[in-house]
């Protein structure tokens, strides 16, 4: 079922399985489009960008990346049930949003979440038996501020699809590269590099192209770019890479089970403080607020 989160279109009847099969579908239709992975700084960032908004509203998929994204459309729903003309309405909201945030320590009965980085390795999984063709693009080391690491070696969409395909052994592979930047006067170069790509492995089209360049960028250099590939299904990943290549370790089952991902993500990437501001702190004012103003 899609439904909004503050104006942003997600898909909530998705599991990783059904969102993977439905993807390796849309391959085999040639029905091309976008898979967004939404979590909370999404839909923050949609609010400030209508070309982004648009990018997410009209991709294939809008997945619940996160539970913060659960979290909103369960509380939202309850705020439904409420006379909105009570004087208290403002608080009883309020003290239900802090009842919903005590309720996640304890019980999974707001959804579940589709991470992006399990959808790319289950997609992967399925694309290896199907005959389905995957390009890796993006993905670059960065230092406990964030600066690029400048290292000339190391080619992160490489080295995972080296890993990939470690795990996947039948995995069609077109290629990978970090060479290039997502900006717009890099754009020729990439496009050029991924039609090498292609003719080297006989291929006329890729069907799923994975880009890692952070999220927004991500979305935006595909909107400008899949076309002229052509790409059949395209997914911004934005960190995946430095899962699959181990760069960041996944959190243990203690920050899983208590929905704490982003507090690890923090501690190992300090840099990403201005993303989780904007996810733990703006993204539940900004539903609380819709909640008794709309």
């Amino acid at each position: 079922m899609r439904d909004k989160i503050l104006g942003v279109n997600i898909d909530f009847n998705y599991t990783i399985e059904s969102a993977a099969e439905q993807i390796i579908i849309w391959v085999k239709e040639k029905k091309s489009g976008i898979i967004s992975t939404t979590n909370p700084y999404f839909v923050i960032s949609a609010l400030s960008d209508k070309e982004f908004l648009e990018i997410v509203n009209n991709s294939l998929l809008s997945l619940p990346d996160g539970v913060g994204i659960l979290y909103a459309r369960y509380y939202l729903n309850k705020i439904k049930k409420l006379n909105k003309n009570k004087v208290l309405f403002p608080i009883h909201a309020f003290l239900i949003g802090i009842l919903c945030s005590v309720q996640s320590f304890f019980d999974k009965k707001f959804g579940v979440p589709v991470p992006g980085v399990e959808l790319v390795y289950k997609v992967c999984e399925l694309a290896s038996s199907k005959d389905v063709n995957v390009f890796l693009l993006g993905g670059q080391s960065r230092g406990l501020r964030g600066g690029l690491k400048c290292d000339d070696e190391y080619n992160m969409a490489k080295d995972a699809a080296s890993k990939l395909k470690i795990l996947y052994p039948e995995l069609k592979i077109i290629g990978a590269t970090s060479e290039f930047s997502r900006e717009v006067y890099d754009d020729e170069k990439t496009i050029k590099y991924i039609k090498n790509s292609m003719f080297s492995n006989n291929v006329n089209h890729i069907d799923i192209l994975l880009v890692a360049y952070n999220p927004i960028n991500q979305e935006k250099w595909i909107q400008r770019n899949a076309n002229k590939i052509p790409a059949t299904i395209s997914i911004g990943v934005g960190r995946t890479f430095d899962y699959i290549t181990d760069i960041m370790r996944p959190p243990n089952k203690h920050y899983e089970k208590l929905h704490l991902a982003w507090l690890y993500a923090l501690i190992k990437q300090p840099w990403r403080i201005k993303r989780v501001f904007k996810t733990i702190i703006i993204f539940p004012i900004k539903i609380y607020l819709a909640s008794i103003y709309k």
